[in-house]
């Protein structure tokens, strides 16, 4: 399916956010975003080995975007087997990424309780954005193939469910609540405003830091 040209970024989230609502049966949380106020992002770089050399990645790239917008940035790396607050981060992580690859429907704000909002804390930052990659080989959890009698909209549910995104960004908000932008995959065939690359993710987490997904909803 063909991109939408010139699109606004903020409708773009606010459609996806609409989409993976009606897709999973739920709305999200009502009010203000939980990320209009953050300043201060931690972003967080998953790492094997520190000293080994890496490609420039979609961390580098929302770093950027973020201060040339004025925000308060800084990158954390996590390495596997570390302690302290960094293994609570990393555990974080991992539970974002367990959740998005079960539910990757862009824009989702979900509650994941006080001890997320305390890993965000513990780190003096309002938010902490990570970025999540996907491996097409495994698949997502999705449910069986829909009968035939089904209706196309149950139909293509499925199928975005059934065809993995190539990779996600995350914010986790000091409030316990965690929003994903997923990349790629059976959302972004179906739907011209959901994310199709990391540039696109990206832009819908600096929308949703200007406070648009959960608004008035």
């Amino acid at each position: 399916m063909g991109r939408v040209p010139g699109r606004s970024v903020a409708a773009a989230v606010a459609a996806s956010l609409a989409l993976a609502a009606c897709a999973s049966g739920e709305r999200p949380p009502p009010g203000p975003s939980p990320f209009r106020t953050a300043r201060r992002i931690v972003l967080v770089r998953r790492v094997q080995d520190p000293k080994a050399q890496r490609p420039r990645d979609p961390i580098d790239a929302l770093k950027e975007s973020l201060d040339a917008r004025g925000y308060e940035t800084r990158v954390v790396e996590v390495v596997p087997g570390q302690g302290g607050e960094l293994r609570d981060l990393e555990r974080l992580e991992e539970s974002i990424a367990s959740r998005l690859y079960r539910e990757p429907g862009a824009g989702r704000v979900e509650p994941f309780g006080a001890d997320a909002g305390a890993v965000v804390a513990r780190l003096g930052a309002d938010a902490v954005a990570g970025c999540h990659r996907f491996d097409p080989s495994l698949g997502v959890m999705a449910p069986p193939p829909p009968p035939t009698w089904t209706t196309p909209s149950e139909r293509k549910r499925w199928y975005a469910a059934a065809v993995p995104p190539a990779g996600a960004l995350s914010l986790a908000a000091a409030d316990g609540r965690v929003a994903w932008f997923p990349w790629g995959g059976g959302a972004a065939d179906l739907d011209a405003h959901a994310p199709a690359n990391a540039a696109e993710a990206i832009d819908a987490v600096v929308a949703a830091l200007a406070g648009t997904p959960g608004d008035d909803r």
